[in-house]
């Protein structure tokens, strides 16, 4: 069993992939009312990803290793 942060990760990448095939669900559901508004979207989405996108620098990415070495 991994570590608390493995599972979290691996958690949010679940939720991730949950929360983009709801918004592709909407979007293929109301694609008449959605497509006015994609220029928008895209404006609006580019300062979200920036601010989420940039949470993880300076962290060390292999501690979910499943050797269990120390790459210090």
């Amino acid at each position: 069993m991994g570590t608390p942060q493995c599972l979290l990760r691996k958690l949010s990448w679940i939720g991730y992939l949950t929360g983009t095939a709801g918004v592709g669900y909407f979007f293929w559901i109301h694609k008449a009312h959605v497509a006015q508004y994609i220029p928008y979207l895209l404006l609006v989405a580019c300062p979200l990803m920036h601010l989420f996108g940039h949470g993880h620098h300076g962290q060390n990415h292999s501690k979910c290793s499943s050797k269990g070495e120390n790459n210090a």
